[in-house]
């Protein structure tokens, strides 16, 4: 099958324990959707990429227990034929205290497959704290796949080694996996990328941080995708969170993003750019990366909307973020700002990757809070891309996430939003979004994909 081809698997049965400080394969007991030209589950964990070429990967997993005070931190990552891919990473970390003890870790990445036949994997690891009788919680674990097109141009950045830097800072990238110069170009250890054409665009990146406080400290970081030329900007849609406490080994910190968004100007320079929250020290970056896919000029249905406003409160109850502002709304989507902003509504059938984020933050309090967020049908959530973030308060009084979701059948007025949900047991203030920080934006696959104009997936 060609490019366009999708997987998709989750969890269903889980309690798996999760205390393992190695990286251990884990397994998906249910598949959603699987194109088998180009997928094929295993017999236990691992999914077989048939064809050569670059993919989009995205996954998610979920950990917890109860009746607990201590720490956990869980790091989830894709190995591909027995080697981690940089930039797959994501940390998510667990306190026990005010019923905080859930945690919903991802990532995402584009990468690039040399040899057909060999094996994805999604693994995941206790990688501090001293927590045990940690589970899988079932019912939010996936591995999502999308097969892109070797015919886009490429930009795949990443840091190699160790670099520390005092923040705020520009990622500076020292190693190119990939620059397709007709549409990039990038000098090693310098920060901006330049996006040479006018279109639009599908990156992921991923921040991973450990502090180096002394003391230790509490510490979270806002990663943001930030326009330099021809005048700063950020995209609302680029914006990311990680948090590192540095006690009882839980000192790491992952952002990691996955979004769309529309160079207006050629030869623009864009960057990652990265704020710092509570605590003092350094922050050391490992394991991070970007990739960029420029997606064909034919792009025609996409939806971009978000929130001048903020002030939506992360309460207990499932709620759908609202979106009084848009940027694009083509003939796949309707989108209303006057009311029901919360609802995308499908008017073409087919295939959708759907994109969403917020961050969020208050004046000030103490208390700690665990907030998921979910891609929901007709009200009813989906049970994969599933992600979350932790809000500690004190001197980090930040949290938020970025992530996406392959929906691979769509009918005609199904409606779509993104909603969050309080895990915790606080009683205090909830956060609240912040104005122009986060957003929620789709693709109609057919419109980036040639194999779905021939019309199968409507037969």
């Amino acid at each position: 099958m060609p490019a366009g081809a999708i997987a998709i698997y989750r969890e269903a049965t889980a309690g798996d324990n999760l205390d393992s400080t190695s990286y251990v394969d884990v397994d998906h007991d249910t598949t959603v959707w699987e194109d088998t030209e180009t997928f094929e589950k295993n017999v236990g964990a691992g999914v077989t990429l048939k064809e050569t070429g670059h993919y989009l990967g995205l996954w998610n997993e979920a950990a917890g227990l109860g009746g607990t005070l201590n720490r956990a931190e869980h790091t989830g990552r894709l190995d591909y034929n027995g080697s981690a891919l940089v930039g797959s990473k994501g940390t998510k970390y667990i306190r026990g205290l005010e019923g905080c003890d859930e945690s919903e870790p991802h990532g995402n990445l584009i990468f690039n497959v040399a040899t057909a036949n060999q094996t994805l994997k999604a693994q995941i690891a206790k990688t501090g704290g001293t927590l045990t009788g940690i589970t899988r919680t079932a019912n939010m674990a996936g591995l999502q796949l999308l097969k892109l097109d070797d015919d886009w141009d490429y930009c795949r950045l990443r840091i190699t080694g160790t670099s520390t830097q005092q923040l705020p800072l520009g990622v500076a990238w020292t190693y190119q996996d990939e620059l397709d110069t007709d549409s990039f170009a990038h000098t090693v250890l310098r920060s901006p990328i330049q996006f040479k054409k006018v279109g639009w665009h599908l990156v992921t990146y991923c921040i991973r941080a450990k502090a180096t406080s002394v003391p230790a400290a509490r510490l979270g970081f806002v990663p943001g995708f930030k326009r330099l030329t021809p005048s700063v900007a950020f995209s609302e849609f680029g914006y990311s969170f990680g948090y590192t406490r540095q006690l009882g080994g839980s000192d790491h910190g992952t952002g990691t993003a996955c979004f769309i968004f529309y160079n207006d100007t050629a030869d623009s320079t864009w960057q990652v750019y990265v704020t710092k929250y509570g605590g003092g020290g350094q922050l050391e970056l490992v394991d991070c990366a970007i990739q960029i896919a420029k997606l064909p000029d034919t792009v025609a249905n996409a939806c971009m909307c978000y929130d001048t406003t903020g002030g939506q409160s992360l309460d207990v109850s499932e709620t759908p973020f609202t979106w009084g502002q848009e940027y694009y709304d083509n003939d796949a989507f309707d989108h209303d700002t006057g009311s029901s902003t919360d609802d995308i509504v499908i008017k073409k059938p087919g295939p959708f990757l759907f994109f969403g984020s917020w961050i969020a933050n208050r004046a000030s309090g103490i208390n700690r809070y665990q907030t998921k967020s979910e891609f929901r049908k007709g009200g009813t959530a989906y049970q994969y891309g599933i992600p979350g973030s932790y809000n500690r308060g004190s001197t980090v009084l930040y949290s938020g996430l970025n992530h996406a979701i392959l929906l691979p059948w769509l009918s005609v007025d199904d409606t779509i939003d993104f909603a969050r949900e309080d895990e915790s047991s606080s009683s205090a203030t909830a956060p609240a979004t912040i104005a122009s920080y986060g957003g929620f934006s789709g693709i109609y696959l057919p419109s980036i994909f040639p194999k779905y104009n021939q019309g199968w997936f409507l037969q």
